[in-house]
């Protein structure tokens, strides 16, 4: 094909130049061959020409960011090729579960419904899942998509309140007219917009490094009573978001080979065992040591009961909202609790209610007045004051240790840094660069004897190792990221425990 247009085209310039009378002043500018040549860099010149070439704009446009699913159907585009379609912007905050506001900032990007448009939309029976490149997923229900069906709070206080701005989910690839940051963000995040900046939603919706669009027929809507010292009803999608895999999720494969996943019980119940929701040291220890029994109700009335000691941090007892990747089937919709260390006669299904039975252990420890301001003064034997962990503190190392430590940030970067290609038990391998743990540990030297560190993160979540363990892995690294943040890199151990935002150790 090339040699006959070159042929061609050099005939043509011979013929022009025999037939010239004066030379010289012949310029000759041959159509330009763009069916199958390599693409110059984009001017006005060659952006006519992508129509043309198609793959060849698209190779030079950069990689796929996005893909559309629905059925047999896929669309992929790259960042050029998502922009290139019909652009809205709009104002976006966020509540997170911890109580953070993030005020809103203007969204740039292309409309769920748009996007939808382009593969025929959805109908009432079907539900959209939005998937973050660490599989991270959330799924909107039909209402959500088409009539923004989202909950709206107060910017300046987080209550929640109802607005009457129409609210839109959209693919956001700009935020105050700059690119998305590609460290926090990713290239692409979902938000929900509105016109105005009086409004923000939950920051679950607020799905980052989203990179995959999936309509699949809608899981049908349920919800999660959990009682304590307070209640609290926990809707489909606020489960969801606490247990995926890039957040508390935990998986266990039965005797038959089904894999379930789901959160452990544990965490459900420190939601509600005290004051502490989420933030903090959500999960009372003192509480679940003393003893309590919790009860799991399923839809008919039928409970089991298990008791707080023997759930305690254990990870292989969770209640499970999916098994092999799918909705559970209908005798145990919307909810099972699974695992390892549960016997079968406890994997009690339907499950819509936890409750937490704690009169004895609020008794026994006061817990009733103590957790409440008081005027009172206090007896000369109150237990110690809490440790005041001092302003600038990064991570706390405590417990079992001959060396407290508090170390800033300045402290954390002047550490001696490595870089090391390490193997993510779900991402593959990928370049990470920090500080070794066992450094760190050698710094606070465990007491003899101790055998647990459990890892805390900013949000209150928990993890516990054994410490032989973390001692065994050599490559086990604190990598900082921004804003001074330590993320755990945890080589040889399961996803859950690449803890992110560690803000302390506790020897046991």
């Amino acid at each position: 094909m090339k040699q006959r247009l070159f042929a061609f085209s050099a005939l043509i310039v011979f013929i022009l130049l025999c037939a010239s009378c004066t030379p010289a002043a012949v310029t000759v500018t041959p159509e330009p061959v763009v069916e199958e040549t390599t693409q110059p860099e984009p001017t006005e010149a060659t952006e006519a020409t992508e129509a043309i070439a198609p793959a060849a704009a698209e190779a030079e446009s950069g990689p796929v960011v996005l893909t559309l699913v629905n059925g047999d159907q896929q669309l992929e585009f790259t960042l050029d090729e998502l922009k290139s379609q019909t652009a809205t912007s709009g104002q976006a905050g966020m509540l997170s579960s911890t109580g953070k506001i993030t005020v809103p900032a203007e969204y740039t990007g292309v409309l769920l419904t748009d996007l939808l448009d382009l593969m025929g939309g959805i109908t009432p029976d079907l539900g959209v899942n939005i998937v973050a490149e660490d599989g991270y997923t959330m799924t909107l229900s039909y209402d959500q998509v088409t009539n923004g069906g989202f909950i709206t709070y107060d910017p300046s206080d987080g209550t929640e309140k109802e607005f009457d701005e129409q609210l839109r989910a959209m693919i956001a690839y700009a935020m105050d007219g700059q690119p998305m940051d590609a460290q926090r963000d990713g290239t692409l995040r979902m938000v929900v917009i509105s016109s105005t900046n009086n409004q923000i939603t939950d920051g679950h919706w607020a799905v980052k490094w989203v990179n995959r669009i999936e309509v699949q027929p809608v899981s049908k809507e349920w919800s999660l009573s959990l009682a304590g010292n307070r209640e609290e009803v926990i809707d489909r999608n606020t489960f969801q978001s606490c247990g995926t895999s890039s957040c508390h999720q935990e998986t266990w494969t039965d005797e038959e080979g089904q894999i379930w996943a789901g959160v452990p019980l544990y965490l459900l119940t420190g939601r509600v065992d005290d004051e502490l929701k989420h933030e903090g040291p959500a999960y009372n220890r003192d509480l679940a040591n003393a003893g309590y029994d919790i009860e799991l109700v399923a839809a008919d009335g039928y409970t089991t009961t298990l008791s707080s000691t023997d759930v305690y941090y254990d990870r292989q007892i969770m209640v499970a909202y999916l098994v092999n990747d799918a909705q559970l089937p209908d005798k145990y919709f919307p909810l099972r609790l699974v695992g390892a260390d549960t016997e079968k006669g406890q994997r009690i299904g339907a499950i819509t209610e936890i409750r937490l039975l704690m009169d004895e252990v609020n008794a026994m420890l006061g817990y009733e007045e103590t957790a409440q301001p008081s005027d009172e003064t206090p007896a000369a034997n109150t237990e110690p004051a809490e440790v005041i962990i001092p302003e600038g503190t990064v991570l706390a190392i405590t417990g079992q240790v001959t060396n407290t430590l508090y170390l800033s940030d300045t402290t954390v970067s002047a550490f001696p840094q490595v870089k090391l290609t390490l193997e993510h038990p779900k991402k593959g391998k990928g370049e990470y660069e920090g500080m070794y743990l066992n450094f760190v540990l050698d710094l606070a030297i465990p007491m003899e004897g101790a055998e647990t560190l459990v890892f805390t993160a900013s949000d209150g979540y928990s993890l516990s190792l054994p410490l032989a363990d973390v001692r065994a892995c050599t490559d086990c690294l604190l990598s900082k990221c921004e804003e001074g943040k330590l993320d755990m890199v945890m080589p040889g151990f399961e996803s859950s425990a690449w803890l992110k935002d560690l803000v302390s150790i506790e020897v046991q």
